[in-house]
């Protein structure tokens, strides 16, 4: 359940709110490969359909949470994201939608993988282009981050892992030489800009963390579906995903058979729920909580029991990983 859930939490971080995405110009060849001959372009680029956003009116500035859970039994943690214009962040320039998420694993979950994440992203406002994102998980005692530029013709992302035991830092450097690549924030904007007409297939490219993926949506219908007491009109969409290798070729998400993506049918158009089918059951994002953000928000700042609780994330972390070490340690054991 360990690995299908930090799926779900960092898809949630995704979907939930942040996912779409456009890939359509090769990066320039640089002055060593020139003498050599150029590689024709993969074929998956003939299915990439998304180039621009939508129509639909913009998201305005907003705060939604969602729980974790495994099939609908065990609650497993909770995502909070919020939203709003680059202008009000500090030191985030004017003309920009600035987003922050946070994770953490809960209850049981969070005894055997205890998990804690925040992301900061920022999106182009007239064009729907990330400009560049910052993500930190800490899993058990170890510790990585990302911090990912999106450049006019490739995606560089700069990977470090700190292991609080024995100190050592390392860190990673990787390149996509491709443009227009969407991060999660930005996707899941132009998703919901989009008609989403019955039957249409969206099909496109995004970097959630420090790979590319191929991900395509289909349109499978509307539908009314029930949450907090409510009956709500959604959006139900199919979501295929496939990673992109070095060399370009796809490569089957094991981790995940398929996945089932609700938007509301509303102003929000955001994810009431996600759910992905994994190796035993499925786990899944559901809407807690929704609100757009007034001038008093704003002005105050956007805070929430998520960012109260992750002050409190050394105290749990820490005997929970203990605990994990000691019944991985007794199964290994076991095993001999």
């Amino acid at each position: 359940m360990g690995m299908g859930m930090k799926g779900i939490v960092r898809g949630c971080m995704l979907a939930v709110t942040f996912m779409c995405v456009a890939l359509t110009s090769l990066g320039a060849e640089s002055k060593k490969s020139k003498a050599k001959k150029a590689k024709p372009p993969p074929e998956w680029l003939k299915e990439i359909t998304l180039t621009k956003p939508g129509n639909e009116p913009a998201l305005k500035p907003c705060r939604i949470r969602y729980s974790l859970s495994w099939n609908n039994l065990i609650n497993a943690g909770e995502v909070s994201i919020s939203m709003k214009d680059g202008e009000r962040g500090d030191g985030v320039a004017s003309g920009t939608l600035a987003g922050k998420a946070s994770a953490r694993s809960s209850g049981l979950a969070r005894v055997l993988w205890a998990y804690d994440c925040e992301l900061n992203s920022v999106v182009d406002k007239s064009t729907l282009r990330p400009l560049w994102f910052e993500h930190s998980e800490t899993e058990n005692s170890e510790t990585v981050s990302y911090r990912t530029d999106f450049k006019s013709d490739r995606v560089v992302t700069i990977r470090r892992e700190n292991d609080e035991e024995t100190g050592e830092v390392k860190s990673k450097k990787r390149t996509f030489k491709y443009a227009n690549v969407y991060d999660l924030l930005s996707s899941i904007l132009c998703l919901r800009s989009l008609p989403l007409a019955k039957g249409d297939v969206i099909t496109g490219v995004i970097q959630p963390f420090d790979a590319p993926y191929l991900v395509n949506f289909e349109v499978q219908g509307r539908e009314s579906r029930k949450y907090q007491g409510e009956e709500r009109d959604t959006i139900r969409m199919g979501v295929k995903i496939q990673k992109i290798n070095k060399d370009l070729t796809l490569k089957a998400y094991k981790k995940m058979k398929t996945a089932t993506l609700w938007i509301s049918e509303d102003d929000y158009r955001l994810p009431l729920e996600i759910r992905a089918d994994i190796f035993i059951g499925y786990v899944a994002a559901t809407l807690l909580e929704r609100k757009f953000l007034d001038e008093a928000d704003l002005e105050k700042g956007v805070v929430t029991e998520q960012s109260k609780k992750s002050s409190m994330k050394a105290l749990i972390s820490e005997p929970a990983a203990k605990v994990r070490q000691w019944w991985l340690k007794r199964a290994a054991k076991q095993k001999k």
